[in-house]
């Protein structure tokens, strides 16, 4: 095991510190505390449970690191957040002080913490009264002598910083370090499956309140009734100090309606369109599209004398969405947290467009039915579509929706429907409806889609007449700057051309249709990620259980036989230290294609973490456990990886088990089968053995 490098500081501080002999100024073994095996003992027990979330997980970090150098003045935990470069949570057990108050006030400068995160190594300061690194204010106020803090890294990249603190000088021994270094990995494979567990708690929550919104939406009667739903809905999703809704007519420059909500209870009373349209508001009015801001008090955006007002209420990230339909901007939709808060993550910006999205169909649903009311036909036939359409279970049940009630609300001979291809996934095939059908020929969309046509309706505007192409007109499902495909819709064969009114319907139709799609494609995209490996493919941990211990219930009911494999890159780590991790992730990757190519479909199988992976084999003895491992162990070791340092050899350990009557759950198979692989790993490696 390699010892951590420290700065140069730390390296004199432990090459004076004095040896453990019982010698006076010696630690002895009482005060050293308990033995490092027992205490990253308790740890691993967090490592390995399903159910702790972050916080308690770094809670635990915090007091194992106490009791294990030991520490006088306590431990502290800082996560970072390298995507938006910020100091995020931790976790402290210094007495009086709390973890959040800690983080706000260190992300504010970073200091020693942002050098360690930084440069990846430990720093050790003996003495802060007479070191090169001075304290800070929350030294000095929990009196805070010395320190050593360690960094938390995995697999390259830094996760935080762990400290040991002080309420005397110390001299931290090499030993000390290495115990704080140990405890940091293990912290970080810890903090790794939290946030893998939170990050799909998360994912559901915010389809929830995706959900919950449109659910809203359905069931309001009204415009005012629409829009608080939005705002509340984004409240709560979002923990936002305040939630702004506001309509306005830009041709009359008037503010038509203004709603409110967040914890911070903002009135809603109305503002003047000059005032809306002096700060980022107004920006996202003119410019037409999405605004973040980091801290609102110092966007160039926002006039100096609203920049000093925000600063002095504490407002600081903020999100401001266009309510876009079309290609008109009804309004935005402003979301803003307090200054000690995090910048919004990309998936929160994601749920605010959403949001944003919603509220914009909604408002023209609303103004549509009461502005044609008297057309019973054409409101009733709006109302099924949207209906169907939240009930629509898939792309194609959409098609189906948006073509059949688009030829019954016009009413039109045909209607023919198109999406293109989106993230290198190919749509459904065309849906056309109606009762002329077969009597006109069939719709050429390429001139709309990939023609003299395209730009027209990348603009959010129709085409009509001539430009048509050969139908009465074309839509376009558009979804903020995403041309996601076309509606065409011809008129019933001896019938007058389509009108305003036929097109104001259809372009309604498409943009809820437009809506659905994306929102079909967001909630299939946060249900893929939530039990999805992103790098692999693979099921993640958690799912992979979910999987197997349902296997693991039909093989115990009707006694039919189930096995495991576990499976682990043999000496990974020096791929990655003599490649890099560039590499490294190409070689999980590429295992993990060879061994989606030997499975059945019937098979379950993940990324057990790192780079171990396990299946489930239903219907499968020990020996046909065996012949699959050793058939995939073949493939990986006869077939080095390509890369651009040259080829790679690769090779893998197994360990194949199968279902016996003593065990009580899936993980004792399991374990069984990585006892298994452990032994062949330490029985040489790139071979098979079986429990």
């Amino acid at each position: 095991m390699r010892t951590p490098h420290v700065t140069t500081e730390s390296e004199q501080a432990l090459h004076q510190a004095p040896q453990a002999t019982g010698e006076a100024g010696s630690a002895t073994a009482a005060e050293r505390g308990p033995e490092p095996d027992s205490r990253l003992g308790a740890l691993a027990e967090v490592e390995l449970s399903s159910h702790s979330s972050l916080p308690e997980v770094l809670q635990r970090v915090a007091e194992v690191a106490t009791e294990l150098l030991p520490c006088s003045g306590g431990a502290s935990l800082l996560l970072w957040d390298g995507d938006r470069e910020v100091f995020s949570t931790g976790a402290t057990t210094v007495p009086g002080q709390e973890a959040d108050d800690a983080v706000a006030r260190i992300r504010s400068h970073g200091g020693v913490s942002a050098q360690i995160v930084t440069e990846q190594r430990p720093r050790v300061v003996p003495d802060l009264a007479t070191g090169s690194v001075s304290g800070n204010d929350l030294s000095a106020e929990f009196g805070i002598r010395a320190f050593a803090g360690v960094p938390i890294v995995s697999e390259g990249k830094s996760l935080g910083v762990l400290y040991g603190l002080d309420t005397d000088p110390r001299e931290y021994s090499p030993e000390d370090v290495e115990l704080l270094t140990k405890l940091a990995r293990r912290a970080a494979t810890a903090i790794t499956n939290a946030r893998l567990l939170d990050d799909s708690r998360a994912a559901r929550e915010r389809a929830e309140a995706l959900a919950w919104v449109a659910n809203a939406l359905i069931a309001a009667e009204g415009l005012h009734e629409v829009l608080q739903s939005v705002v509340e809905g984004a409240a709560a999703a979002l923990q936002a100090e305040r939630v702004e809704l506001v309509t306005v007519d830009l041709e009359a420059r008037g503010v038509l309606e203004r709603f409110t909500g967040g914890m911070a209870g903002v009135s809603a009373d109305p503002v003047p369109f000059t005032d809306l349209v002096g700060g980022i508001v107004g920006w996202v009015l003119r410019e037409e599209r999405l605004a973040i801001s980091r801290a609102l008090g110092a966007d160039e955006r926002e006039p100096r004398e609203v920049r000093g007002r925000w600063t002095a209420e504490g407002i600081g990230p903020a999100v401001v969405a266009p309510l876009r339909f079309g290609a008109h901007v009804l309004g935005t939709l402003s979301v803003l947290r307090r200054a000690d808060q995090l910048p919004f993550s990309e998936a929160e910006v994601d749920l605010v467009i959403a949001m944003s999205s919603q509220a914009a169909v909604a408002i023209e649903n609303v103004r549509l039915i009461e502005a044609t009311r008297s057309t019973l036909r054409e409101t009733e036939a709006l109302f099924s579509v949207s209906q169907a359409l939240t009930e629509a279970d898939s792309l194609a049940d959409i098609l189906e929706v948006v073509a059949s009630g688009a030829a019954d609300a016009l009413p039109a001979g045909r209607v023919a429907v198109r999406l293109v291809a989106l993230d290198g996934v190919a749509p459904p095939v065309d849906v056309v409806a109606g009762p002329a059908v077969d009597q006109l020929p069939p719709v050429d969309f390429t001139p709309a889609l990939a023609g003299p046509g395209l730009e027209q309706l990348r603009s959010g505007r129709p085409l009509t007449g001539d430009s048509a192409t050969g139908a009465g007109v074309v839509a376009p499902l558009k979804v903020h700057d995403r041309l996601l495909g076309a509606v065409a819709a011809d008129p019933v064969p001896g019938e007058p051309e389509f009108g305003a009114r036929q097109l104001e319907v259809l372009m309604t139709l498409a943009a809820h249709a437009a809506a659905a799609f994306d929102g079909a494609r967001l909630l299939a995209e946060v249900q893929r990620l939530a039990v999805t490996d992103e790098l692999t493919g693979a099921h993640n941990r958690r799912h992979l259980f979910e999987l197997a211990e349902q296997e693991f219930r039909q093989a115990t009911r009707y006694q039919r036989p189930l096995s495991a494999i576990m499976f682990d890159i043999d000496r990974f780590k020096d791929i990655n230290d003599r490649y890099g991790h560039a590499i490294g992730d190409r070689v999980l990757s590429w295992v993990a294609d060879h061994c989606r190519s030997v499975i059945r479909s019937a098979d379950v199988w993940g990324r057990y973490g790192g780079e171990e992976f396990a299946v489930v084999l239903p219907e499968t003895t020990l020996e046909g456990a065996r012949e699959l491992a050793e058939r995939l162990r073949r493939l990986v070791a006869d077939t080095p990886i390509s890369t651009a340092r040259g080829p790679v050899p690769v090779t893998i350990s197994l360990g194949v088990a199968e279902l016996q009557p003593t065990m009580r759950d899936v993980h004792a198979l399991i374990d069984r089968a990585d006892a298994a692989m452990y032994f062949a790993k330490r029985t040489g490696r790139n071979r098979v053995e079986a429990a």
